[in-house]
């Protein structure tokens, strides 16, 4: 496991500011010598959560959580220590020097992500540089959605082939145990990939970082959209489809628009309306609302008038 020393936590955390820490995640209020805010740990309508500036610390007289900026960032993005203090030394400008080696799960998150950035890029240059991809670009240009706008979300394309992505990674130094780990690939071998001739949405946490795909049927029978499965880095009752992109807008504006899928999204974003996100197959789960909490007010639904969109509001109501 990955040690930071002593000496280098305690010069990260006195060149860190908590408020500003917290306050990229709840909206504080100073009152006195502290600040106050809505706890991002449980439900709540009243703040009951104090940042004390000086002490650098923070609590709740809520749920009763509390500590430093590292424990902040633990509890709320589910990091491990490491995870946290580098956060926090990137935010101080400060080199973290680790003594020993990462362990083998955060090896193999590292790994997750490295071999997801390196597929968004792939399925983004068969949509655009392909003959495969021209039907792909063209359904997008009807649905109204601009060539900046699939750049910048980086949308791609799957090929139908069933052998080309398992042959393409192992070319790259994938190992078959990795790769039947991943969440790419289903049946009997682990090597028949679950996106083939679809268009591909990319889906990214709030970091920035690739954490899963969606695929949209192009072809044939199956699912019209299937997303990964969860991995060590994806779970769908968590995250939310384009909130990279809507996050400084909802920041902003204080409130969240709740689409029904990607395509809804994606179009609310091409119209000017960035701060709508989307959940991920599922409805708009608590878990997804505790999310969204951390920046937002106030969330608006923005669902088809139609039976299956009501009933789809009535559950995200719920």
């Amino acid at each position: 496991m990955a040690r930071i020393p002593d000496r280098l936590v305690q010069e990260i955390l006195d060149k860190t500011d908590i408020v500003a820490v917290i306050g990229d995640h709840v909206r504080l209020t100073k009152k006195g010598g502290r600040w106050v805010g809505l706890c991002p740990f449980h439900n709540e309508k009243t703040p009951s959560l104090s940042v004390d500036p000086e002490k650098g610390l923070f609590y709740c007289f809520g749920c009763h959580k509390g500590g430093s900026a590292v424990q902040f960032l633990m509890e709320l993005d589910k990091l491990s220590f490491p995870e946290a203090m580098e956060t926090l030394a990137a935010k101080a400008g400060i080199p973290l020097e680790v003594e020993e080696a990462p362990s083998e799960e955060e090896k193999e998150r590292r790994s997750l992500f490295e071999l997801y950035e390196r597929l968004r890029g792939t399925f983004h240059w068969f949509l655009n540089e392909h003959p495969s991809g021209r039907e792909g670009r063209e359904r997008l240009r009807q649905r109204g959605l601009p060539d900046e706008l699939v750049e910048e979300f980086m949308l791609g394309y799957a090929p139908e082939s069933r052998q080309w992505m398992h042959q393409f990674l192992m070319s790259k130094g994938y190992s078959k145990d990795f790769l039947s780990r991943s969440g790419l690939f289903a049946g009997p071998s682990r090597d028949f990939p679950i996106f083939a001739d679809r268009l591909m949405f990319p889906i990214v946490d709030a970091k920035s970082r690739v954490i899963a795909f969606g695929g949209r049927l192009m072809h044939g029978d199956g699912p019209k959209y299937i997303n990964s499965p969860d991995t060590l880095l994806f779970r769908k009752h968590y995250n939310l489809y384009a909130l990279d992109k809507a996050l400084p807008e909802i920041k902003k504006a204080g409130f969240a628009l709740i689409c029904e899928g990607y395509m809804d999204a994606l179009s609310f974003h091409a119209a000017g309306v960035r701060q709508a996100v989307a959940p991920l197959g599922t409805a708009f789960t608590a878990s997804q609302a505790r999310l969204l909490k951390r920046w937002a007010d106030r969330v608006f639904l923005g669902f088809d008038a139609d039976e299956a969109g009501l009933k789809a509001a009535e559950r995200a109501c719920a």
